[in-house]
C-alpha cells in the first residue's frame, strides 16, 4: 500500500495506515485505487452546494420521473392482465364445449364401431349361407 499527500508518497505497512489518515495522506492499494482518504479533507462550499443542487434536481426529475414510468407501465400491464384474463375464461369455456364435443363424438364412434361389427357378422352370415355353384 502507499499514502500519498501533495507530491510525497510513502510505501506503508498496514500497522502505519491509522498514523498516516491522521495526518493527511490518502491510502492507495497496490493497484492504485484509493482505499481510505485522510483526514482534514474539505471541499469548497460552491462545489458543495453545486453538487447538492445537482442532486435535488435528480431527485425531483430522475426519480419523478422513473416513477411516472414505472407507473404508466404498471397501469398497461394491468390493463393487459385483464384482458388476459377474459380471454383465458373465453378459452375455457370454449375447452368445456369442445370436450363435450369431443365425448359425444366418442360415444357416438362407439356406437357406429358396434354397429359395423353388427353388420360384418350379418355379413359373414349371409355369406356362408349362399349357395355355392
Amino acid at each position: 500500500m502507499r499514502a500519498i499527500k501533495g507530491n510525497r508518497q510513502y510505501e506503508v505497512t498496514s500497522a502505519q495506515v491509522d498514523t498516516y489518515l491522521k495526518q493527511g495522506f490518502d491510502i492507495l492499494d497496490d493497484n492504485g485505487n484509493i482505499v481510505e482518504h485522510g483526514a482534514g479533507k474539505s471541499v469548497p462550499y460552491s462545489e458543495y452546494q453545486a453538487v447538492l443542487d445537482e442532486l435535488n434536481e435528480l431527485k425531483v426529475d430522475g426519480v419523478g420521473q422513473v416513477d411516472k414510468e414505472l407507473k404508466i407501465a404498471n397501469d398497461e400491464l394491468e390493463s393487459e392482465i385483464v384482458e388476459l384474463k377474459e380471454k383465458n375464461k373465453d378459452l375455457k369455456s370454449k375447452n368445456k364445449e369442445l370436450q363435450s364435443d369431443n365425448e359425444g363424438l366418442m360415444l357416438e364412434n362407439e356406437v357406429l364401431k358396434s354397429q359395423l361389427e353388427d353388420l360384418k357378422l350379418e355379413l359373414d352370415a349371409a355369406t356362408a349361407l349362399k349357395p355355392k355353384k
